[in-house]
């Protein structure tokens, strides 16, 4: 997590959601996600957003392409994703149509995943925060139809 002040006092920004962010630099050079949320970044990774609005058509692309990016990393002590990396790359480009058709028949389910993978976490959150105080006893329940609304 980073403040609002320690953003301002940074050289980071913050990194719009459906961004795709790669790992440019150390061990997992080319380990990629893309974000569900604006967040910032540190300066091994690079974020890249679609031009045309297809954000998941972009990340989808660019995992198939991310290893050729891999193999043409460099470095002396780790291999380097750089921006020269990405100018020299050679890809092919469907169409701007074809992505936004692609993009139309996948947004639903990367949507979902993400909504997915949010709900996962709130549940973890309030799993780790509810089962040391019912483990304890400093949390009691008289009956488990009080926690789901007596269902």
């Amino acid at each position: 997590m980073i403040t609002a002040r320690g953003l301002d006092e940074s050289a980071t920004q913050l990194i719009p959601a459906l961004c795709s962010v790669v790992v440019a630099r150390g061990a997992t050079t080319g380990r990629m996600v893309v974000l569900g949320d604006a967040m910032a970044i540190n300066q091994t990774c690079y974020a890249l957003a679609s031009a045309i609005g297809t954000p998941f058509a972009l990340y989808c692309h660019l995992r198939e392409e991310i290893s050729n990016l891999v193999h043409a990393a460099h470095g002396s002590v780790f291999d380097t994703i750089t921006t020269s990396t990405f100018v020299t790359s050679k890809v092919v480009m469907p169409p701007d149509r074809v992505f936004g058709e692609f993009e139309w028949r996948v947004d639903p389910m990367f949507r979902r995943v993400m909504a997915g993978t949010k709900a996962s976490r709130t549940l973890a959150a309030l799993r780790d925060t509810l089962l040391p105080k019912l483990i304890s006893g400093e949390l009691r329940l008289k009956n488990a139809k009080e926690l789901v609304g007596g269902i």
